[in-house]
């Protein structure tokens, strides 16, 4: 269906043909030409974004010619919490499905920024950007393709970066012009863009992938109860989750301070930590101390592979999520929210929007707020949601979205009011 709607658009806009159809490559018998949009980001086992982006060039390859130009080297190893590279990131098999994979970037090479902006191949060049540090590369790739003509659309995943900062806040203003069009993941971040452009390009608002590999990759036969015990927990226990890079603006202080209240209401409940520490951890352990919570937190601090993420989200009752800003979507809440977990979140951006998927909603910066929330959200599962199978009527839901949003905006068709029904910054 999608193969004809992405023609039929085609053929519809002003000033395009059949002939500029077939000068795209489209419709070349020539495979090395033959690609609809060229998307640019990271695929593991790089980190960055690679599961998005994995699940999103999975998506789209469905129904279009996808090449996806990725990074050789992401960040020099210094600049980047752990390694840069991990095996078990993500289960995703790039080389099973259809997209033309080329690893071309390397950010410190800028003859490999050269390449990749004169070799892409897609009419549309869609590239993901998410951090003010390749501000470099993407000025030269991005350039270099709109000079060859190519229409250029930008997923912009942080209106403004998370930790703040002038010099990534103006980078962000200088990579912004070179888009013809933009995508966000929600309608707060579309306002806000909006104003950050201050120009009539459209923004579009489109959802966040799905994360279908690892609903496929769920197994009802992970043994929880060896997980649990794993931690030290006794039985009866409540597990409450954190995941995912512990960052500032994760609010995972709030957490802590909320623990001694959710004691109070839950007294078998445990905290599992489990993420690598961008910053100073001795930061929280002081506020763990403080809070006198030393037997309520169990940490797994560093890098995990995704096998063994997977099975401690699975042996959680809750994952808590108390961020203190956010102007993008959450992978950590997608794939959460994708292997079936009960979740609470701190209602900031387009957070608000999950609440049609029963998540439960705290007052950002706010411990009581935040224990409340927890205990309201115990009471409802009753502590029994450790394996509740991901939704799969739900993930071909937004899949279709993901898809549709997409085409879409490539063409520059129902931007702004028109796809505020394809959804916000959710799976």
């Amino acid at each position: 269906m999608f193969d004809l709607i992405w023609r039929k658009i085609l053929h519809m806009k002003e000033g395009e043909s059949e002939g500029a159809f077939m000068d795209s490559g489209t419709a070349m018998n020539d495979d090395k030409a033959a690609v609809d949009v060229t998307l640019i980001g990271t695929l593991p086992p790089l980190k960055g974004i690679s599961p998005y982006c994995a699940e999103l060039a999975s998506i789209l390859s469905e129904h279009l010619e996808i090449e996806f130009i990725d990074f050789k080297r992401l960040y020099p190893e210094i600049l980047y919490p752990g390694k840069t590279c991990e095996d078990d990131l993500y289960p995703i098999d790039v080389a099973a499905t259809k997209i033309k994979h080329r690893r071309i970037l390397d950010v410190l090479n800028p003859f490999t920024w050269l390449k990749a902006g004169l070799s892409a191949r897609g009419y549309i060049v869609h590239a993901q950007w998410w951090t003010g540090l390749l501000f470099p590369v993407y000025m030269i790739v991005l350039g270099i393709a709109r000079l060859r003509g190519k229409r250029i659309i930008i997923t912009v995943h942080n209106v403004d970066p998370h930790e703040g900062g002038s010099l990534l806040r103006f980078l962000n203003c200088l990579i912004l012009p070179l888009g013809d069009e933009f995508i966000v993941h929600g309608e707060s971040c579309r306002e806000k863009l909006v104003k950050r452009v201050r120009s009539r390009k459209a923004v579009h608002v489109v959802p966040h992938p799905p994360f279908r590999s690892a609903q496929e990759a769920y197994d009802d036969n992970v043994d929880v109860e060896a997980i649990r015990r794993e931690l030290g927990l006794r039985e009866g226990e409540t597990l409450l989750i954190f995941f995912g890079n512990i960052r500032d603006y994760k609010g995972l202080d709030v957490l802590l301070r909320a623990l001694p209240e959710v004691r109070e209401v839950c007294s078998e409940a445990r905290l599992l930590v489990a993420g690598e520490c961008w910053g100073d951890w001795g930061r929280y352990e002081r506020i763990i101390h403080e809070e006198a919570v030393e037997d309520m937190v169990i940490t797994r601090l560093g890098y995990l592979p995704y096998k063994k993420l997977e099975g401690y989200i699975l042996a959680s009752d809750l994952a808590v999520f108390p961020f203190t800003h956010l102007d993008s979507a959450s992978s950590s809440v997608t794939l959460a929210l994708s292997l079936g977990k009960s979740i609470v979140v701190s209602e900031v951006g387009d957070m608000a929007e999950l609440r049609r998927h029963g998540v439960q909603m705290a007052r950002p910066g706010c411990p009581a707020s935040l224990a409340e929330t927890i205990a309201l959200a115990l009471r409802r599962d009753n502590a029994g949601n450790r394996l509740t199978p991901p939704d799969a009527a739900l993930s071909a839901e937004y899949a279709h979205k993901t898809a549709e949003g997409h085409i879409l905006a490539y063409w520059g068709c129902g931007h702004d009011a028109d796809t505020g029904g394809l959804g916000g910054s959710e799976p």
